[in-house]
């Protein structure tokens, strides 16, 4: 897959780093960042933004987006950042996220979605603390068989995503995904 930033004007114009993506700003006390990782990024909620101007004028969009876009030589990653707790409800408004990231993104690049599905995992990063289980041995449990498992770590049933919007699914702390940005050599903008 080409460099979107230097192949589409709206991704280029996008680009930013991933500590700002990761941004917290809900609390007007506490801003909190969810990465302090400075490798650049594509802002999505910016491409949504842009492309909503585009063909909704001034009016603001009421489609939402993820939080950032990576990619690698052959794959898209679309990353959202949770800080907050994610009850039933927050896990519905992200694959409402998804999806509406997905159908924008196969607009601009003219790519049909069963192309896309093929070239796109889906990475989640949590706050641990927010999203444990209530007694020590209960998330001693959960880590052990979330761990031991064969695929990809996949917690709050997002594994649900795929392979019907995805090619795959993956739930990080912040300290797991700054391991994750670590063994993986993305594309720089």
């Amino acid at each position: 897959m080409d460099n979107l930033a230097s192949s589409f004007i709206i991704f280029k114009q996008a680009v930013s780093t991933l500590k700002e993506t990761s941004k917290d700003d809900s609390s007007s006390d506490n801003i909190e960042y969810m990465t302090e990782c400075e490798k650049t990024a594509i802002n999505f909620d910016r491409v949504k933004l842009k492309y909503a101007k585009k063909y909704f004028g001034n009016r603001n969009s009421a489609y939402k987006s993820v939080d950032a876009l990576l990619q690698t030589d052959e794959m898209v990653y679309f990353i959202e950042f949770k800080n907050g707790v994610l009850s039933g409800e927050e896990r519905a408004k992200i694959r409402e996220k998804l999806s509406n990231s997905i159908l924008l993104f196969s607009d601009i690049v003219n790519l049909t979605f069963s192309n896309f599905r093929e070239e796109c995992i889906f990475v989640l990063v949590y706050n641990k603390s927010k999203n444990s289980f209530s007694g020590v041995s209960k998330q001693k449990i959960a880590d052990y068989v979330i761990n031991r498992s064969e695929n990809a770590v996949c917690r709050f049933d997002m594994d649900k995503l795929k392979p019907f919007l995805v090619k795959e699914v993956k739930t990080y702390t912040p300290e797991e995904f700054e391991e994750f940005l670590n063994n993986n050599s993305f594309i720089s903008y």
